[in-house]
Formats: C-alpha cells, structure tokens, sequence
C-alpha cells in the first residue's frame, strides 16, 4: 500500500493514544517518582499527586504532543517497515527479515518523532515538580519553540539514544510477534484473518511483549528527557528539589544503578503495562478496521 499504511497507521496510533492517555501520564510520573533516593511509589501518591497539581486536566497533559509524535513515529515506521517488506526484501520475509525490518523501521521513526516525544515527556511530567521548576508549556509547537530559544535545537534531541533503542526494539518486538501470531492464528488455527477476535488475540500478545522490553527504556528516556540543565536549579525557591542532571544515557543508567537499584529499570511496570498492552491492542485492532474502511472508500484499481 505504501504511504497510505504509514498513514492509517498514524491514524490508529493516534486514536488509541488519546484513549490510553491518562494511564500514559501516570506511567511517566512513576518513573520520576524517587528519582535519586531508591522510594518507591504508590500508586494513590501518584494519582493524588497529578489530581492535586492539574486537576483531571492533568491526566491529560501533553496530548498534543502525543498526537504529533504518534503521526511521525507511527506513521513513519509503518511506511517504512511497509516498504522494506514489500519493495526491498519483496514476499515472505520470514521472522528474521521481519525483525530486521521492524528495527530499521522503529528507530529511523524515533529519530522523526525524537523532538515531539521529548515535549511530551516535560509536559506528562511537568506536574510532579515544584512550581517554579515547572516549563508550563501551552502545547507541544510552545515547547518545541521555546526549547529552542532558552536550550539551543541541538536539545531537542537530548536522549535520542535512549529513543532509538526503544523504537527499534518495541518496533521489531511488537510488529514481528503481531505478524507472526496472527500467521500462525490463520495458517495452523483456521481462523478468519479479517475476524476481531484474531487481531485482538495477536494484538495482546505484541502488547505483553513489547511492555517487557520498553519499560527499561522508558525509565531511560523519560529520566533524559525530564532532567534540567544543573544551572536551572538557581531558580528553585528555598527547599524545592530540582530534577536530576545526567550528562547522558550512561550516567543515567549508572546512577538508577547506584542510588536505586536495577529494579529502577522496571519502576511503573504496572501503569506501563496497563497502558502499553491496551495502547497495542487499540492501534492494531484500529488499523485492521482503517484499512477495511480505507479499501472499501479506495478500491484498488482492476488489474
């Protein structure tokens, strides 16, 4: 199909985000929560905490740089991964070859929706800091023009590394075990390839998959992404905690090492599965149900 998957693909992404947002919000508020100090969350501190800074608004924070980042990091790795199966590796590229696909496909995605995905981390996490050390950003075009004015556009690419790992490997995870459960459904169980039951049976299984390999990237990324530069702390009234600084994924990784433990990597794996499984599930039941639509509004031409 070509661009037009990248674009129901982008579509579903997007629907499905705007469902599971709140649980998104939530998860990335855990993976803050303790930063530094080995606490550990519950998850009525959390919910209190955001209800009590925004309000239900807060649940909602950063939907429209959800919404952006979904058109370019969906919409892109499914036009690629489609391409790569299609045009350049042509046919049944088996299991191996998809999962090359799907890793080319995710991180070339993270680097197109890096800038959006980093706006979307502040403005998720924006309420667990103190006032003053708050960004406010208004929507996500605010942010992405304000990190240029007061950090230089070289930062809208802070914790990029971190991003493109998690895309290559939630891309090649999610996408090979949704193909192949669902070949594996249809060629050995019979069942319908266009049933419901079928994309949702293969939807959850790339769902529990991928919610074991992002959540320790996703700490990464969100803890990369939410620091502040350490001179930024001079503007914290007396008593407020500014973010922590890391220099980079390494430090990052070695301080939750040393200060938390290697359980940090899995911090928020309940909210991250809540909101992982159920954000797969909904994008691809959403797309198969796109692409009928799209197929019937946009017949293809007679051969």
């Amino acid at each position: 199909m070509g661009w037009e998957t990248g674009l129901i693909g982008a579509c579903a992404a997007i629907s499905a985000s705007c469902i599971t947002q709140p649980v998104d919000v939530l998860k990335a508020t855990f993976f803050l929560f303790g930063e530094g100090q080995g606490t550990k969350p519950t998850w009525k501190q959390v919910v209190g905490h955001i209800y009590k800074a925004g309000g239900v608004r807060g649940f909602y924070n950063g939907i429209s740089a959800t919404c952006l980042r979904q058109l370019l990091f969906s919409g892109g790795r499914f036009t690629i991964n489609d391409y790569l199966q299609s045009t350049v590796m042509k046919g049944d590229v088996g299991v191996l070859g998809k999962i090359l696909c799907g890793a080319t496909a995710g991180s070339l995605g993270a680097i197109l929706s890096c800038p959006a995905d980093l706006v979307l981390v502040r403005m998720q996490t924006d309420l667990k800091h103190a006032p003053s050390a708050r960004r406010n950003y208004k929507h996500v075009f605010d942010g992405l023009s304000r990190i240029v004015k007061e950090e230089g556009i070289s930062q809208w690419y802070r914790g990029v590394e971190a991003l493109v790992m998690r895309g290559m490997f939630v891309t090649a995870g999610q996408f090979t075990t949704y193909d192949t459960t669902k070949k594996f459904l249809v060629g050995r169980l019979q069942w319908n390839k266009d049933n419901v039951g079928t994309h949702l049976t293969a939807s959850t299984t790339a769902g529990t998959v991928s919610s074991m390999i992002v959540n320790p990237m996703d700490v990464i990324k969100s803890r990369m992404m939410a620091s502040k530069k350490a001179a930024d702390s001079a503007t914290l009234k007396a008593g407020e905690k500014a973010p922590m600084h890391y220099t980079g994924n390494v430090d990052c990784i070695l301080t939750l090492l040393r200060t938390e433990g290697p359980l940090a990597f899995y911090k928020g794996l309940t909210p991250c599965f809540c909101r992982q499984c159920p954000q797969v599930i909904l994008m691809w039941t959403i797309f198969e149900q796109y692409k009928k639509a799209y197929a019937y509004l946009v017949p293809p031409p007679k051969k």
